[in-house]
């Protein structure tokens, strides 16, 4: 199907003309590069807390296992209770805890690739 236009072009009353230069930094902002240094970066700095974490927990008397397990427990109640909830409210917050997992799932897959592959990805926001 083919368009046509013979009449004149009718812009919103509250638009703002830009230039050509003006359009060419439209990304600005901070970024974030993605390759394999940053991410063995940010593994050692998880790798460093979870170590400083144990070594609280030992010094406590109580064992990491312990410490991961009164987490795990606490995770599954917040899910069984989340799952009890019903109506549109159940419904709003399953979703929800859903699409926070599929962003969780998406990160680790996107950072493996990145990983896997040595490449080097930019993120601006």
């Amino acid at each position: 199907m083919e368009m046509t236009y013979d009449g004149s072009l009718v812009m919103p009353s509250n638009y703002v003309e830009m230039d050509e230069q003006e359009m060419t930094y439209v990304i600005g902002g901070k970024s974030i590069t993605i390759n394999r240094r940053t991410i063995g970066s940010a593994l050692s700095s998880v790798f460093n807390t979870i170590s400083g974490i144990s070594t609280i927990a030992w010094l406590a008397n109580a064992s990491a296992k312990q410490i991961g397990a009164k987490i795990a427990g606490a995770a599954f109640k917040v899910a069984r209770a989340i799952l009890k909830v019903t109506g549109f409210g159940g419904f709003l917050l399953q979703a929800a805890a859903c699409a926070l997992a599929g962003v969780v799932a998406a990160g680790a897959i996107t950072i493996g690739i990145v990983y896997a592959t040595n490449s080097t990805m930019k993120l601006y926001y």
